[in-house]
This record gives C-alpha cells, structure tokens and sequence, in this order.
C-alpha cells in the first residue's frame, strides 16, 4: 500500500491546464504489487521476469482502471568477482 497526496501529473503541476483534475477525484491510497522471477546462468549472467500491478489513481470514468506490466531484464556481471 502506498498513499499519494499530490499527483502533479494529473492536478496541474502547479499551472493552469485544460485537463486537471482534483483531489476528489483521485484514490488517495493505492495498491501495488511486485513479483518476479530470475534465473542464473553462471559466470554472472541472470535473467529475470518482473510482473508489476497497481490499483486504479481515478475514481472514475475512462481512466479508472488497474495497470499491470511487465518485462524482462538481462544482467551480466562485469569485471572481477
């Protein structure tokens, strides 16, 4: 869980803009979620798979919705152990 109180992003970055919008109209607390995995190939090469999701920042209409991504990493360690 984190909280948010200010999003400058979507309450104008403390400047007029045509598309603002309050504090009522934003989650303050919302949730996030992190899970992954990674594989090691020796000499200090890994891949890893992260999945991440969050709760909805709008309370309502088109932009009240969960996101969810993810990605893959590949690492490799460089120079002397």
């Amino acid at each position: 869980m984190k909280a948010r109180a200010y999003n400058a992003y979507l309450q104008g970055q403390f400047r007029h803009s045509d598309h603002e919008l309050s504090a009522n109209d934003l989650n303050v607390l919302l949730a996030e979620v992190w899970a992954g995995y990674t594989y090691s190939f020796g000499a200090g090469a890994t891949l890893s798979y992260v999945l991440r999701a969050q709760s909805s920042e709008i309370k309502n209409g088109t932009g009240n919705r969960t996101l969810a991504w993810g990605g893959l990493v590949f690492s490799k360690r460089l120079g002397a152990r």
